[in-house]
């Protein structure tokens, strides 16, 4: 099962708002705790957790779905999850998109969990230094000067499954 990015942002961002410290996540670190997740599960599981597009930008992997939802924060933490608009024919309302709380959701809750308790407190420029490991996904694909270059998701899994988080 795979789910849209801003559900498993929004988790994140809530295992944040849950810690007990001070430093809280920005856009910049979100990005880049998204793709260690998508390369762990697609290492692990064989598939992806979202299909959103994963870009090389100048500063890291990034989710443009996600980036575009949580930007107006800027560099500052983020102090709330992202909500969408969304209609059932008739009215339109915001909502705030979550990863369920099923059964089948359990790895995938876990696999987040594990992902912020490893990455989640370090600063987001130790987290793009650590996305741009020499011959990495993002590595191979970044060119200066190109915009939205998709990074493979075969090429996540393949580098994922030789140097786990």
């Amino acid at each position: 099962m795979s789910f849209d990015v801003l559900l498993v942002a929004n988790y994140l961002v809530g295992l944040d708002r849950e810690a007990p410290r001070k430093r809280r996540l920005t856009n910049m670190a979100l990005q880049k705790l998204l793709y260690f997740a998508e390369g762990e599960h697609l290492a692990e599981r064989g598939r992806s957790l979202f299909d959103n597009a994963i870009e090389a930008w100048e500063y890291g992997p990034v989710v443009p779905d996600a980036y575009h939802a949580f930007k107006l924060s800027g560099s500052k933490p983020i102090d709330k999850p992202a909500s969408t608009l969304d209609t059932d024919g008739r009215v339109w309302r915001w909502v705030t998109p979550t990863l369920p709380t099923q059964p089948n959701t359990r790895y995938e809750r876990e696999l987040l969990a594990r992902i912020y308790k490893k990455l989640g407190t370090l600063p987001a420029a130790r987290l793009m230094a650590a996305s741009h490991a020499k011959g990495g996904p993002w590595s191979q694909v970044y060119q200066q000067g190109m915009r939205h270059v998709e990074i493979p998701r075969p090429m996540l899994q393949q580098y994922f499954k030789a140097h786990p988080v």
